[in-house]
C-alpha cells in the first residue's frame, strides 16, 4: 500500500471509503460494509454534512457508537459550506455550526480533516480562517483542506489560514480526466488542451497538497459506475 505523509508523523493509507450514499442502507448491511472496509485497510472515511440529505453522517455515527474502539483506528473527514437548496455559505458561523452538528451526528469529539466543500467566489478568507482557528484550538478539527478548488482559490484562502491546507478533493476517474488532458495536449490546438482548472494537478504537486479523487468509479457526475457497465465493455 502506498502512503502519503502530508505532515510529519501523519501517515495516511491510500485506501478510503466515501460515504455519500449510505443513508438508505439497512443498518446491518452498513455496519458490515464499514467493518469490512476497515479490516481491509480502508481506514479513511469521507463524509459531508449534507450527504444523504444530511443523514449519512448520523448513519455512520451509529456504527461508531456501537463499535467501541473503531474511531481510534480510522480517520474521519467531513466537508461543509453548502446549505439546503445549494446555497454556498463559508461564513465562520456556518462552518462552526456545521462541524458541531457533524460531531454530534458522528458520535465523535473531533474530525481528523475538515474541507470547504465547494469554492464560494464571494467567501471571505478571514472568516474561514477564524472558524478554522477556533475549531483547531478547541480540539474539534485536526487538519484542514478544500474540495473542488483551483490554485488561485487555494492561494486566496491559504494566505489567511495559519494552518497548511493539506487536501484538495477533486473529481477524477478513468473516464473523467480533465486535470490530465490539458497536460497531455500541451501546445496543441486539440480540444483537450484547454486548461479548465488552472493546472491544479501541477499546483498541488508543487505545494505538496494531497489530491483526493471523488467518485473514482463514476463515468459522469451521477450517471453511475463504469465497472461492469454495458456502455463500457
Amino acid at each position: 500500500m502506498n502512503y502519503y505523509e502530508p505532515v510529519p508523523g501523519l501517515r495516511l493509507p491510500a485506501a478510503a471509503m466515501g460515504c455519500m450514499r449510505i443513508a438508505e442502507m439497512e443498518y446491518g448491511a452498513l455496519e458490515r460494509q464499514v467493518l469490512l472496509a476497515a479490516e481491509l485497510g480502508m481506514n479513511f472515511f469521507d463524509h459531508a454534512d449534507f450527504y444523504g440529505e444530511f443523514r449519512s453522517e448520523a448513519r455512520f455515527g451509529e456504527v461508531l457508537a456501537r463499535n467501541p474502539g473503531l474511531r481510534e483506528k480510522i480517520y474521519v473527514q467531513s466537508k461543509c459550506g453548502i446549505r439546503i437548496g445549494g446555497i454556498y455559505d463559508s461564513s465562520a458561523e456556518h462552518i462552526t455550526k456545521s462541524v458541531e452538528n457533524s460531531l454530534r451526528s458522528l458520535h465523535t469529539d473531533y474530525l481528523d480533516f475538515l474541507l470547504i466543500h465547494r469554492p464560494d467566489p464571494l467567501a471571505r478568507p478571514d472568516e474561514i480562517a477564524r472558524a478554522f482557528e477556533g475549531l483547531h484550538a478547541a480540539g474539534k478539527v485536526r487538519y484542514f483542506g478544500v474540495s473542488n478548488h483551483n490554485p488561485a482559490q487555494i492561494e486566496a484562502l491559504q494566505q489567511a489560514v495559519p494552518h497548511k491546507l493539506l487536501i484538495n478533493q477533486m473529481q477524477m476517474s478513468i473516464l473523467h480526466t480533465p486535470m490530465i488532458d490539458h497536460g497531455v495536449n500541451v501546445n496543441t490546438k486539440f480540444a483537450g488542451a484547454e486548461d479548465r482548472d488552472g493546472s491544479v494537478l501541477e499546483y498541488c504537486k508543487a505545494k505538496q497538497i494531497m489530491l483526493q479523487a471523488w467518485s473514482p468509479f463514476q463515468y459522469g457526475f451521477f450517471e453511475g459506475v463504469f465497472v461492469d457497465n454495458p456502455k463500457f465493455p
